[in-house]
């Protein structure tokens, strides 16, 4: 009577577990689970390619080197969350809440991030060239780059990309690589530049101090004015 007991006692337990975690267990298995509950959970690894997570909960969730890439989180909850050096590649964050979420080192190349909240987003040593973040509020974001032990800091990758009209007021951009961005248009203020590689960027009608550019690396570049500074190019 006491182990049927007993095994009575265990199932209930191993049925709570179950229940408490089924969202987790659902997409682990189908790879589809929009609006599901996936808050505080450790997904660190796994591998979620085009997986269907739009609307879901994923505050403070632990998403390391996981593999996302091609998948819909349109519209997610990714407050808190952690996703250092996972794969986001062509990934869709369209109106995500990204708030104090760090991709550090994290692949975000072809991602959608139209409508995301940024507010003290962590991108450092992230790849994010070529993006299309034109007219997005990246105020306070933060783009330096990712310190590493004992070995090169690594330069946050925004190549190419088009922050035409963006806000990126009060945002670290320390050390990151901007080289052949479109900035035109864009708001400065109070961003900080040092050692921003600006090389061939268009800086055309932006709002930025001179201060900002002499802290700035500058080649081929186009200033707001449209003129073309060269003040740090290899032969100067």
């Amino acid at each position: 009577m006491k182990k049927i007991k007993l095994l009575i006692f265990a199932f209930f337990i191993l049925a709570l577990i179950l229940i408490s975690r089924w969202d987790l267990i659902w997409v682990s298995i189908t790879n589809n689970c929009p609006k599901c509950d996936l808050s505080g959970t450790n997904l660190s690894g796994y591998r979620l390619v085009n997986a269907n997570l739009n609307g879901a909960d994923l505050r403070e969730t632990y998403l390391y080197a996981a593999h996302l890439r091609g998948s819909g989180l349109d519209h997610a909850v990714l407050y808190g969350a952690g996703l250092h050096g996972a794969d986001l590649r062509d990934t869709s964050f369209a109106g995500a809440d990204l708030r104090l979420a760090s991709f550090s080192a994290a692949d975000l190349r072809g991602a959608r991030l139209d409508g995301a909240n940024f507010l003290y987003t962590e991108f450092r040593g992230a790849d994010m060239r070529g993006l299309n973040l034109a007219g997005q509020n990246l105020s306070k974001a933060v783009f330096d780059s990712l310190q590493r032990w004992k070995l090169k800091p690594l330069p946050t990758s925004l190549n190419n990309v088009d922050l035409r009209d963006a806000n990126l007021t009060d945002a670290n951009f320390n050390g990151a690589n901007m080289e052949g961005a479109n900035l035109s248009n864009a708001d400065f203020s109070g961003t900080s530049l040092i050692g921003t590689n600006l090389t061939r960027a268009n800086l055309s009608h932006s709002i930025i101090s001179e201060k900002q550019l002499q802290q700035a690396l500058l080649c081929g570049t186009t200033l707001p004015d449209l003129s073309i500074s060269n003040q740090n190019c290899p032969e100067h």
